[in-house]
């Protein structure tokens, strides 16, 4: 399949949100395809960076995407010209819900059961799989991952890891994800052995104030701005979580980068707000790709690891490093619209007990996995589990 020539741009989306740093009363948009820019009067100018106080409810600017559909319904009109792939919209924001205390307390049993799941171990197995393709990841970005007060909706389900109650609305999923971020930083950094950090980024319009103190403290930085900052920050040593996006993210990172790996839709599928297209079915065959089973965080989600060069590719499994991973990333540097405002002080206790060892060159892979990587009780589930994937 021929390459296409991108939609979306890195210059048009740092466009747009310096403007909206800017926060005139009226904004200057990116250039459509024909050169031409537009006006938009500013109907959120106010406090940039206001957050909506316990029961209020807040509008705020944020960029839109608009990609191949809309692109395709120009062409066919001969109106390609006025197309451009960020549009000025608005959020609707709500207060908190729970107070710092209690988010940091949810946030941190989630840490503490996260570890010890099916779903992390096999994770970790896949991702240690291909660690020699991994090794240069230095950030995971996240996009969409939710407030962390965000409650059980209609086509979700909320399953506790260590418990069959699923009518508990807290820890919520979102919590969850942002634990699972966190997980998967600590284990590429073990994987990589040099010391070197594996920073976690993460961008919601809908964060609240309480989200921004609890989260950077969790290891976690809160990208700022109005939707397409943290798109400026994806690259090959990427690895994007996206699970369930409000907007084309497959699209947008197809035409930015080609990450190291993704967790998000299978790219079988398409959405009203993340749909199936020619450039994410083109992005698709660089990939390897396994659905992630018995997930209890990542549901609904596949993950996509870069192809390997024909002279880098190994079918076997290399162990990594020693697996010395502690209490999740430290606080991280701040740059231009990153937060790093930690506060909670309760996670040094969240720690893996899970190490990895060399494999003995005369000892099956597969119970090499299963020793290092699960509790004792799921040992059977992750057998079949492990052979069905035919992870290698």
């Amino acid at each position: 399949m021929a390459a296409l020539e991108p939609l979306f741009t890195r210059e048009a989306i740092q466009t747009l949100e310096e403007e909206l740093d800017r926060n005139g009363s009226d904004i200057l948009m990116p250039p459509c395809r024909d050169g031409t820019r537009a006006r938009q009067r500013n109907e959120c100018r106010g406090p940039v960076n206001q957050d909506p106080a316990p029961g209020e409810v807040l509008k705020s600017n944020n960029i839109r995407f608009r990609g191949e559909r809309e692109f395709e319904k120009l062409s066919g009109e001969n109106r390609e010209g006025e197309y451009r792939c960020v549009h000025l919209t608005t959020v609707t924001r709500e207060g908190p819900v729970l107070s710092q205390a209690e988010s940091t307390a949810y946030l941190a049993a989630c840490f503490a059961s996260y570890y010890q799941t099916p779903e992390f171990a096999w994770v970790r197995a896949a991702l240690t799989a291909r660690h020699n393709q991994l090794r240069d990841v230095d950030k995971i970005v996240c996009f969409g991952l939710g407030r962390l007060d965000q409650t059980v909706g209609e086509d979700e389900v909320v399953v506790e890891m260590d418990s069959d109650d699923e009518s508990l609305a807290y820890p919520s999923n979102p919590m969850r994800q942002h634990a699972a971020a966190v997980a998967v930083a600590e284990h590429l950094e073990a994987l990589r052995g040099d010391g070197h950090q594996v920073r976690v980024y993460a961008q919601d319009p809908l964060y609240t104030s309480t989200d921004k103190h609890v989260v950077p403290g969790a290891g976690i930085s809160i990208v700022s701005g109005f939707g397409g900052r943290a798109l400026l920050l994806v690259d090959e040593n990427t690895i994007v979580m996206a699970r369930q996006p409000a907007f084309p993210i497959r699209e947008v990172v197809a035409d930015l980068a080609r990450p190291a790996a993704m967790f998000w839709t299978s790219m079988d599928v398409g959405g009203f707000r993340d749909p199936r297209s020619v450039r994410t079915d083109l992005m698709r065959e660089d990939y390897d790709e396994q659905v992630i089973e018995d997930a209890r965080v990542f549901t609904h989600t596949t993950l996509y690891m870069y192809k390997a060069p024909p002279q880098a590719a190994d079918d076997t499994l290399t162990p990594g490093p020693a697996d010395e991973t502690a209490n999740g990333p430290e606080p991280m540097t701040p740059s231009d619209g990153v937060s790093d405002d930690a506060e909670p002080d309760d996670w040094d206790n969240l720690a893996s007990e899970n190490e990895l060892r060399e494999i003995d060159p005369d000892e099956n892979e597969f119970d090499f996995l299963l020793d290092n990587y699960l509790p004792d009780d799921a040992e059977i589930d992750a057998w079949n589990m492990v052979h069905k994937n035919e992870l290698n």
